[in-house]
């Protein structure tokens, strides 16, 4: 007999359909916001991100339902559960956080630059020199573990000095800082093992068969997953685009939620999983 609080692949192929139409009503929410004019007057670095935030999670609801029932959907899940979560660390912190995010485009273009050089390709001197002037302002801030280490121990700084990443945390610490561990190791992780080609998820989608081993790239419960942590990234990501840019979406927002905590309180009893965030 099937235990009531296990939910199953019949559970989920039932959800799915659901799900998918729950997505689609969060992201028509997000289209009409985009459409008004506090989206196209974003002057600084934050309310920049907020716009270039929810564009690509609405951009990532379409890739979900696009993949229906494919495990590569917790590929995209996973990336919007980063963004969720870079835009809440940053919220903390707005000003100082979104510059940091903003201007590690002088790095990325220095880099580019010094790679197209190499290459022989042309680089423009008015190019450079805007790049070079900002790194003075704003590269050491930037600087890598072992530059740091020159830096006290008086000797030159490496020939790229830079760390490889805007943030100098890991995944783990930004989760824990935005007070969603348990997100991480629920979801987050087991979605990175899929994605780094893990053992502990790509065994479970092979079998042996009949005739020999059989792969199958559907995983009905991952997928709900997927979906469920999508609906939530938008969620909070239209959350703070409404604070940051006015977008006077909120009662919308508040009946979503209402609504759709409502379908959720009938099945979540089974996924074991918290509801939408606050």
């Amino acid at each position: 007999m099937t235990d009531p609080h296990v939910y199953t692949e019949e559970d989920a192929k039932r959800d799915l359909p659901d799900l998918e139409q729950w997505s689609n009503k969060l992201v028509g929410i997000a289209q009409r916001a985009a459409a008004s004019e506090e989206m196209r007057l974003t002057p600084g670095p934050f309310r920049l991100m907020c716009l270039a935030f929810l564009s690509r999670q609405v951009d990532n609801v379409g890739s979900l339902i696009a993949l229906h029932g494919h495990r590569d959907m917790t590929l995209v899940a996973r990336s919007m559960l980063e963004g969720m979560v870079i835009l809440m660390w940053i919220s903390k912190d707005p000003h100082e956080r979104a510059a940091l995010w903003r201007d590690f485009s002088f790095v990325h273009d220095w880099r580019m630059f010094r790679r197209h050089k190499r290459e022989g390709r042309p680089v423009t001197e008015e190019d450079w020199n805007s790049v070079e002037t900002g790194l003075k302002t704003v590269g050491p801030k930037y600087y890598s573990r072992k530059s740091l280490a020159c830096i006290r121990k008086g000797l030159p700084l490496p020939d790229d000095p830079y760390r490889w990443n805007w943030i100098d945390l890991k995944w783990h610490e930004i989760f824990k800082d935005s007070d969603l561990t348990d997100w991480y190791e629920r979801f987050y992780a087991p979605f990175a093992d899929w994605h780094h080609w893990g053992a502990a998820s790509l065994v479970q989608s092979i079998r042996r068969g009949d005739e020999g081993i059989v792969y199958s790239s559907e995983r009905a419960d991952d997928t709900v997953y997927a979906l469920l942590i999508s609906i939530s990234s938008l969620h909070v990501t239209l959350q703070i685009a409404d604070r940051e840019l006015h977008l006077r979406i909120g009662p919308e927002l508040g009946q979503f939620r209402q609504e759709f905590e409502q379908w959720h309180k009938a099945r979540g009893a089974k996924w074991g999983i918290p509801h939408l965030l606050p």
